[in-house]
């Protein structure tokens, strides 16, 4: 069951009209009034599972004002290596994580000087496993921050079939529609 929720009105040529965010308070259903607006459709984005460490299941359903949605939520991955603090790890250390949904995952490294903030590298890796290596940077030009550390997390979700469909995901499913989106907690380590 959903923690919170968020509202918003989507006109047909992408703008959006926010009206408001709220919580259940334990409830599983709300009803709520929205304005029926020519060229226009509801967006509701639920949020359930928040944890303490961040992991949480959104749901974004997207249909007509009169429409009675119901919200599936899905198990947020659970990362599994390399283990939170690591050090010394090896230069294609291997990042892993356990996930009930199939499909696409998306494991985002941030990195930075702990010495001086302005150095910063952001790597994405798409996959469609449950685990993924980190590259040689060198083959690419480029280098860790000096003294970096890292952070890492993973999302998964239902428009994410596969590594394709990840690639070519269009930014706005067609109406009506509904899909999940699972995010892992955060980790830390420091790189080779």
């Amino acid at each position: 069951m959903p923690d919170t929720f968020d509202r918003s009105v989507v006109f047909s040529d992408g703008a959006y009209l926010f009206l408001a965010d709220g919580r259940l308070n334990g409830g599983t259903t709300f009803t709520d009034l929205v304005p029926v607006l020519p060229d226009s459709s509801i967006e509701i984005w639920a949020i359930a599972g928040t944890q303490r460490d961040g992991s949480a299941s959104v749901v974004t359903w997207t249909g007509p004002a009169s429409a009675s949605p119901l919200f599936r939520f899905a198990q947020p991955p659970t990362l599994l290596e390399p283990a939170n603090g690591a050090g010394g790890l090896p230069v294609d250390a291997e990042l892993s994580w356990a996930s009930a949904t199939p499909g696409a995952a998306e494991a985002d490294v941030d990195c930075w000087s702990e010495s001086d903030r302005s150095t910063f590298l952001h790597i994405r890796l798409v996959t469609g496993e449950s685990s993924v290596r980190l590259p040689d940077l060198a083959a690419f030009g480029l280098t860790y921050p000096p003294g970096a550390q890292c952070y890492w997390s993973v999302v998964r979700g239902s428009q994410l079939r596969d590594v394709d469909s990840y690639l070519g995901a269009a930014s706005r499913p067609a109406l009506p529609s509904s899909r999940t989106t699972e995010f892992s907690d955060v980790r830390w380590f420091y790189p080779p």
